[in-house]
């Protein structure tokens, strides 16, 4: 993925260890963040208009992805 080499090469660049570690949570705080805001955004449209179903299935998508990064955090010792 594009964004994590980025985040890699920064982090190698910067001489920062602690990134590698800090990123999973930063991508679920982002993925429940645009969750949100279009869950938001969704419930402002009518209920028939067909940008609800669309904003309602983003939102789905992004909840769905902090979930899986979560899933995949290592587990506590």
């Amino acid at each position: 993925e594009l964004g994590e080499l980025f985040a890699m090469r920064y982090a190698s660049a910067a001489k920062d260890r602690e990134l590698r570690r800090v990123l999973p949570l930063y991508r679920i705080l982002q993925a429940l963040r645009l969750g949100l805001l279009r869950s938001q955004w969704s419930t402002e449209l009518p209920p028939k208009a067909k940008e609800r179903a669309e904003l309602a299935a983003a939102a789905t998508a992004h909840f769905n992805l902090a979930l899986q990064v979560a899933r995949e955090l290592p587990k506590p010792a």
